[in-house]
């Protein structure tokens, strides 16, 4: 397709992008500037789920790329600016806000898709392939990692234990146990989620 059809079938409704390629007069897998980049999410989210990954991992990097998309307000392919991913990844990262591990899973997870995009030849073009990681203390003033104190886990498990919402689909009771179990274990979250009960 030209320059000037692409522009025109970008312009076109959902609805009339969904009859032109139920009547397989446009094929959605060449036409990735038109589609909502939400349906490309969702079947790069189908992609890992059928590839064996980890299921927890593989939601959590699903979250995380559609979260970057979301943040810098892109809806389309065409949309996507590697200038706006950084400002917005920069603007969360440093003192009290991510740390620069938890910025880089975010440009990764996004970049995992776009690269996705061009694998399955949805794109022509990676336009976050030059987005890079941040070396460690870029960014943000580092504090170092110590153990939970004896008072300190206390408030934890009893502030979690009373906690009036449920995470993740655990209910506070729920997650007072796995924090206690990942207390006296040293489990990690991963870990932990593979426990089963057993007789």
């Amino acid at each position: 397709l030209d320059r000037d059809m692409m522009a025109w079938i970008g312009r076109l409704s959902e609805y009339h992008l969904e009859r032109l390629t139920t009547l397989k007069l446009i094929n959605p897998r060449r036409i990735s500037t038109a589609v909502p980049l939400s349906n490309h999410l969702e079947a790069w989210r189908e992609a890992i789920a059928a590839s064996g990954s980890d299921p927890s991992h593989a939601l959590h990097t699903f979250r995380r790329a559609s979260a970057v998309f979301e943040g810098v307000n892109v809806r389309r392919w065409g949309e996507i600016d590697k200038a706006d991913i950084e400002t917005w990844l920069k603007d969360r990262t440093g003192e009290g806000g991510w740390s620069v591990a938890t910025r880089n899973h975010y440009a990764t997870s996004a970049k995992q898709f776009t690269r996705w995009m061009v694998l399955e030849e949805r794109a022509q073009l990676d336009p976050l392939q030059a987005l890079k990681k941040w070396g460690a203390g870029k960014g943000e003033k580092r504090r170092p990692r110590r153990a939970l104190t004896l008072d300190e886990c206390r408030r934890l498990l009893r502030a979690t234990a009373e906690s009036a919402r449920d995470v993740e689909g655990a209910a506070p009771e729920t997650r007072a146990l796995l924090y206690l179990i990942a207390m006296v274990t040293g489990f990690r979250f991963s870990e932990s989620a593979r426990l089963r009960v057993g007789w």
